[in-house]
């Protein structure tokens, strides 16, 4: 599953183009508010989320998660670049937690274990994913990764108990690139930050061209 609202929907014809290329996987989108209405028919499934102000957009993520119509699902945000099938992602996930990556730029930068809110697996319906969406909804901290690291804390043996450690090759993010921390054979390359959007853009362009 993934989602969007209309600041984000310029990525959509690039995302799924990607993710088309490997995966058969069908996917379901989220509609936080795009106005690109033909970037629907891309997806297999399209479910309308409102949101309750402009600002909230992404606090929103764990309530799609819930509205998710599959028994195992993967999230996956818009800005990452899908460069190998990635099926095989479900294969590590596990009831009652959420499967994330380390994110190792902010653990290393910061000194305690953060994960990566960029893909994410679950099975069913977990108690970690009910409580990050009532924090996000209620007591939103930043964005819903700070919200979630707030909860869940910085110790690595008690966030085990809340969440399964994904491959980093699902999700390799763009400061990863920058610390020669990218791991082997990357399937997922995640470009935050508006420099990971210039290199989206970059790449749409030469696409086109």
């Amino acid at each position: 599953i993934t989602g969007s609202c209309y600041r984000t929907e310029w990525m959509l014809p690039w995302f799924i183009r990607n993710f088309k290329q490997w995966n058969e996987s069908s996917i379901t989108f989220f509609d936080f508010g795009i106005r690109n209405k033909d970037y629907l028919r891309m997806f297999d499934n399209v479910i309308k989320l409102n949101k309750t102000d402009s600002n909230t957009t992404w606090f929103m993520k764990p309530k799609a998660m819930l509205e998710s119509p599959g028994d195992k699902t993967v999230w996956i945000d818009v800005d990452c670049e899908v460069i190998g099938p990635i099926d095989s992602i479900f294969d590590y996930i596990v009831p009652d937690k959420l499967l994330m990556a380390e994110d190792k730029p902010w653990t290393t930068r910061s000194g305690r274990q953060w994960y990566n809110s960029g893909v994410v697996g679950f099975e069913g319906k977990p108690k970690i994913l009910k409580d990050w969406e009532y924090k996000c909804r209620v007591d939103p901290v930043t964005g819903d990764q700070e919200t979630l690291h707030i909860m869940i804390g910085d110790n690595p043996i008690d966030n085990l108990r809340y969440i399964e450690e994904m491959p980093r090759k699902y999700n390799v993010l763009r400061i990863d690139h920058l610390d020669g921390t990218v791991p082997a054979n990357p399937l997922v390359h995640h470009w935050t930050g508006y420099k990971g959007k210039y290199e989206i853009k970059r790449q749409m362009t030469e696409f086109v061209s």
